[in-house]
């Protein structure tokens, strides 16, 4: 050995022989870390490559490390060094709300939609009216631009779905089934749709509203999506989504909490228990069907279809003929928000607080990055080339794509 050369071992060689020191093997290790054994193997000889695309690489390191006692300092020196290596997919950053108001104001929407199915109140936007709806069954307008109130409308039900402003009126969802249009003016009761019977057990939440071309999308409580017509609510067609069967209630689950995403002329929808649907939205004839358990919305880039099933696993679906392209189970169990899409990647938020990037040709895990330590529930939302995450307290993230 040259003087020149060092004699410092490398962190794998050090992890082994903590490992040995303790009188332990790498099954122990792994079962008692829930951690693959090929993945410890990998790091005891310092393969980094191809250990889950290196984005969970720093949370092994630390976990291993500190299982066989390795002191914080040289661990954090280890993730430091690999973070030097391999440069950031994102720049992200805390934005203050009224810069983030700012910017979805600049595209007829209001930022509480992050907030659709963990937060009320729930307000809808439309030109120069906000539209707050609330658990006890009040929906305020007040003015976009100050605050100031315009109206005050009371509903026999709970609203947990953001309302929609569609020119003169506001569409609402009750948590009873019912859908509502009031005068956008004054608040006024134009119209009410009701679904009818309520299944008894539900997941909790509604999905949100849809108004387009002169028509209202919705997914039901009982797996159905529903097209109506916005002047007088009447119903122009329905499509099951979900078939509500099995010999328990909770079987019997078919809730269709996702939002209706239209593209063209196709609507596509999603359900508990049920399937993914292609729906011709004039005619409501069905295109095609996959089967797919989801409680999240959907996403769509160029030909296909993005979505989470119920078991948090990421799909690719072909957009015309619904045969799924490509799944990956790796964030399983981590209860996924609905997916969103940013550039070339699929954006996802889980219950422990992280963002997560997917390559949307093969669903490859790309980066990831910690908001906070609270769960993300809301969908992220894709303005320009920022993408927005907000977690349960409140917290919000952005995010944009490092340049290469």
């Amino acid at each position: 050995m040259t003087s020149g050369e060092s004699t410092q071992p490398s962190f794998g060689s050090r992890l082994r022989a903590a490992r040995e020191a303790r009188g332990l093997d790498l099954d122990a290790c792994a079962n008692t870390l829930r951690l693959p054994v090929r993945v410890l193997r990998k790091l005891e000889l310092d393969q980094y490559d191809g250990t889950d695309s290196k984005v969970y690489l720093g949370s092994y390191i630390a976990k291993y490390g500190r299982h066989l006692g390795i002191n914080e300092a040289s661990i954090q020196l280890e993730v430091d060094r690999l973070r030097q290596v391999d440069a950031p997919l994102v720049t992200s950053g805390g934005i203050s709300h009224s810069r983030f108001l700012f910017d979805r104001y600049a595209t007829a929407a209001t930022y509480v939609v992050l907030t659709l199915v963990i937060a009320v109140p729930v307000p809808g936007f439309g030109g120069d009216l906000l539209v707050v709806g609330t658990l006890d069954g009040h929906v305020y307008g007040v003015d976009a631009k100050d605050g100031s109130p315009r109206w005050e409308a009371e509903l026999d039900t709970q609203v947990l779905a953001a309302p929609v402003v569609a020119g003169s009126q506001v569409i609402v969802r009750g948590s009873n089934g019912k859908i509502y249009s009031l005068d956008a003016a004054n608040g006024e009761r134009q119209w009410v749709y009701d679904q009818g019977n309520v299944p008894l057990l539900s997941v909790r939440g509604n999905g949100g509203l849809l108004v387009a071309n002169g028509v209202v999308f919705f997914g039901s409580d009982d797996g159905l999506l529903v097209a109506l017509r916005q002047d007088n609510g009447s119903k122009l067609w329905e499509q099951r989504l979900a078939s509500g069967e099995g010999r328990t209630e909770i079987d019997r689950l078919s809730d269709a909490d996702g939002t209706i995403l239209l593209d063209g002329s196709t609507l596509y929808g999603t359900a508990y228990h049920g399937n993914v649907v292609a729906v011709d939205g004039p005619s409501g004839r069905p295109m095609w069907s996959h089967p797919f358990s989801s409680y999240t919305s959907l996403a769509v880039k160029d030909n296909t279809i993005f979505g989470v099933d119920d078991q948090s696993r990421v799909w690719a679906f072909d957009r015309s003929g619904g045969a799924d392209m490509w799944k990956n189970d790796s964030l399983r169990y981590r209860w996924l928000t609905g997916p969103a899409v940013q550039g070339n990647y699929v954006v996802v938020g889980d219950a422990e607080g992280y963002v997560h990037w997917l390559q949307t040709g093969d669903g490859a895990l790309a980066a990831r990055e910690r908001l906070s330590k609270e769960a993300i529930r809301a969908q992220p939302l894709v303005v320009g080339d920022v993408v927005y995450v907000q977690d349960v307290k409140g917290r919000i993230g952005a995010y944009r794509l490092s340049s290469p």
